[in-house]
């Protein structure tokens, strides 16, 4: 018969620390906040053009010989706050979104499109305005008239683009009523 012993001794503690970061949205009547950019992901182009999709339910797509990599993309994602003291007909207010037409990139090679640029309610958090089809005009639906909305867009990727970071700017414009 063979017996055995477990033995539990006490190991040395290790300790070890790292900087973390937290933030928080204020937003205030009237006002816009963006929470997070519009992020395409990684692609790889092809020998001829495509485009890639990042669609205001969080997918993303392509077109052409484009290839999609990773996870690490996402849609735009904005909160704002009604007018308190505005008219309330048929809900908690309203308001009408503006997004661009089109930007252009810039990176190490040419330039490239971003466009038909979308908007839809944030899911993240919860039902907060109403859309009728693809109207740029909301409905708030909280009491408390606070929202959010994610933008999507589509860009165009150049033949054999070359590889590196491009970036760009856009407004997204809200006119409270």
């Amino acid at each position: 018969m063979i017996a055995g012993v477990l033995l539990l001794c006490p190991a040395n503690a290790i300790a070890a620390n790292a900087p973390g970061t937290t933030k928080t949205a204020i937003v205030r009547p009237l006002t816009l906040v963006k929470l997070a950019d519009l992020d395409l992901g990684r692609i790889l182009p092809g020998p001829t053009a495509g485009t890639v999709t990042i669609n205001v339910n969080g997918t993303r797509s392509s077109t052409g010989p484009v290839v999609l990599v990773g996870t690490d993309y996402h849609p735009a994602r904005f909160a704002g706050e009604g007018d308190p003291n505005g008219p309330a007909t048929g809900g908690f207010g309203r308001a009408r979104i503006t997004l661009p037409n089109q930007i252009f990139l810039t990176g190490p090679g040419p330039q490239m499109r971003l466009n038909n640029f979308t908007f839809g309610p944030d899911t993240t958090l919860g039902t907060t305005i109403i859309q009728n089809g693809n109207s740029q005009n909301i409905r708030l639906t909280r009491p408390d008239r606070t929202f959010g909305f994610v933008v999507g867009g589509r860009l165009s990727v150049g033949a054999n683009q070359p590889g590196g970071i491009y970036t760009g700017t856009f407004s997204v414009t809200v006119d409270y009523n």
